[in-house]
């Protein structure tokens, strides 16, 4: 069984010219100029000895202009949910975390034994200044994992909102600087 797309279509046929879907083209360029950056991105260029063809980098869905829009839109429409949903469930879980009185004993215990570690290493650089070698190197204090991934967290929220934030700027810029070709 054939599946196939039912177009719209006059009989006998007519077919769109090169000047016509290109001006289309130009016309949804110029009104949002990130997307001739996302086409661009589309295909990579075949350099051999007789022709430099275009060929796909990550297969698009459809050949009018149309359909490239919404494949465009499709696609950056789900990039930014996928930031904010990482957003989200960061914040979510920064709500929702618990810091108990085990993990504040912990933490105590953390930072007794680093300010041992760190007097240990600041005496062993004054004895290696003072000409003394082979010292041996005392065992490194590690952050309880709670402690380490309270103070990560907030990090990782900021790392996931500057991203959006960035991709947001990307494809509204009007700065066709920031167009780049792959030649």
């Amino acid at each position: 069984m054939l599946f196939f797309n039912i177009y719209k279509m006059e009989w006998p046929p007519k077919f769109i010219t090169y000047d016509e879907f290109n001006n289309e083209l130009q016309e949804t360029i110029v009104k949002h100029p990130h997307f001739e950056k996302w086409l661009l991105s589309k295909y990579i260029i075949n350099k051999n000895d007789n022709l430099i063809t275009p060929e796909w980098r990550n297969r698009i869905i459809g050949y009018s202009v149309e359909e490239l829009k919404h494949s465009y839109y499709k696609e950056q429409d789900y990039n930014i949910k996928t930031n904010i949903i990482n957003r989200i469930i960061l914040e979510l879980t920064l709500k929702n975390n618990t810091y108990t009185k085990e993990d504040e004993e912990f933490e105590e215990i953390y930072y007794k034994q680093k300010k041992e570690y760190d007097s240990i290493i600041n005496e062993q650089e004054k004895l290696t200044r003072a000409g003394y070698k082979n010292l041996r190197r005392p065992h490194e204090v590690y952050k309880p994992v709670n402690m380490k991934f309270r103070e990560l967290l907030p990090k990782s929220i900021e790392s996931v909102i500057e991203k959006n934030e960035e991709l947001i700027k990307i494809i509204y810029s009007n700065d066709p600087s920031e167009i780049c070709y792959e030649i």
